[in-house]
């Protein structure tokens, strides 16, 4: 007989979404599943929603509670789980029919205590981007350290000021018995970053992980939701993270060698509530010389990293930016970027190669030849750091 497989689904006001996120669990080619759904004192008709499926599908369980958030929801939620693998989905998000399929198969098979799928972001505007994950599919050996995924863990590998792997748990396929021990460490009121405490906490306890690149999952991207707001953005949800990984990290096999990422990881996640509550961070600034070229011209940028992030903040006041690409398709700080063949669709000046690299400025140009791009168009300059290569504080707006 196949596993049993408990979805567990948080519920918060929401009336608008939440259909199509419990269709999507009951739709799953894999059946043999219980469907727990959690509404947390919702004012909205969430709650006569979630009755109404209760009482047309034996699988399904509703608890309703008073309002204490996502992290005493998951909670409430798990206690009643009878699976042998468990399952988070947001109630904004949904799911593809065969994710637990596939990822109960690969967790049978190489006896996973974690799995993880690929994710695919869902803007309101309709917009939609594969979430680029850092480590290949696989399953990996969490028993020994020589490998990408504690490399990777805390901090990328290639660069320690930027996030490793992504730490959304609702991607996620969880054996019930690491679960519970992890999730009880996640204080309630831990309201951002709660993803990342249960992650770590997990991980770090488990023997094998499996990764699957296939975004199997759909996280709707909104406005108004309460994980985007400001207002959670408190730095004492730093050290709730810190306090949870601190206990697990203590006495771990691989302690010695995993702190000092740990270490940077909350460095980086300091940096980042400066930035958010403060309005100030260090920052590493470029510039690339344009003065030729004329006032309002049409620009695109090419190149969003940190280069190309500082150069469409330095070109937005005097040039009109008809574009930016990329070589993926990704949004930086609410603003599209776009993969390179866009160039096709827009009419500009000049493109401006954002990169530090040479070669890589090499590359770009020569991309965009092949698309017919006109030298004459295409400006390849270094960039320079100012303020003598200093990091220094600046606005983040």
């Amino acid at each position: 007989m196949t596993a049993l497989v408990s979805v567990v689904i948080p519920v918060y006001n929401m009336e608008k979404y939440l259909k199509r996120c419990i269709d999507s669990v009951l739709e799953q080619s894999y059946q043999n599943i219980e469907i727990i759904i959690v509404d947390d004192g919702s004012t909205d008709e969430s709650a006569e929603i979630c009755d109404v499926y209760k009482r047309e599908n034996n699988n399904i369980k509703v608890i309703h509670k008073r309002n204490q958030g996502l992290v005493s929801a998951r909670k409430e939620g798990l206690s009643i789980c009878s699976g042998e693998y468990v399952v988070y989905v947001d109630a904004d998000d949904w799911i593809e029919p065969h994710m637990l399929s596939e990822m109960v198969k690969v967790m049978e098979c190489n006896e996973v205590d974690v799995a993880q799928c690929g994710l695919i972001w869902e803007y309101q505007s309709g917009d939609s981007i594969q979430n680029d994950d850092v480590i290949a599919e696989g399953k990996f050996n969490l028993m020994q350290w020589d490998n990408d995924f504690y490399q990777n863990l805390f901090v990328n590998s290639r660069d320690y000021s930027k996030t490793g792997l992504r730490l959304n748990v609702c991607s996620c396929v969880f054996r019930r018995n690491i679960l519970l021990s992890s999730q009880k460490m996640v204080p309630d009121d831990l309201c951002n970053g709660e993803d990342d405490a249960l992650f770590f906490a997990s991980v770090l306890q488990a023997k094998i992980f499996y990764k699957l690149v296939h975004p199997y999952y759909h996280s709707l991207v909104r406005k108004d939701s309460m994980s985007r707001s400001a207002e959670m953005f408190r730095p004492e949800q730093v050290f709730m993270i810190e306090s949870v990984v601190n206990k697990i990290l203590q006495g771990h096999r691989y302690e010695l060698l995993l702190r000092p990422l740990f270490n940077r990881y909350v460095f980086n996640l300091l940096l980042l509530y400066a930035r958010l509550t403060w309005k100030c961070g260090f920052r590493k600034m470029y510039s690339v010389n344009i003065r030729e070229l004329p006032k309002k011209s049409k620009l695109v940028i090419y190149g969003a990293g940190e280069v190309g992030q500082a150069v469409y903040i330095q070109c937005k006041k005097d040039y009109n930016i008809v574009g930016w690409i990329d070589g993926r398709k990704r949004s930086v700080n609410g603003v599209s970027v776009y993969n390179v063949s866009k160039i096709l669709e827009l009419e500009y000046d000049y493109v401006v190669l954002a990169a530090v690299s040479g070669s890589t400025r090499k590359s770009m140009s020569d991309e965009l030849y092949k698309l017919g791009v006109s030298e004459s168009k295409v400006v390849n300059k270094s960039p320079v750091v100012t303020q003598d290569g200093l990091y220094y504080l600046v606005d983040n707006n």
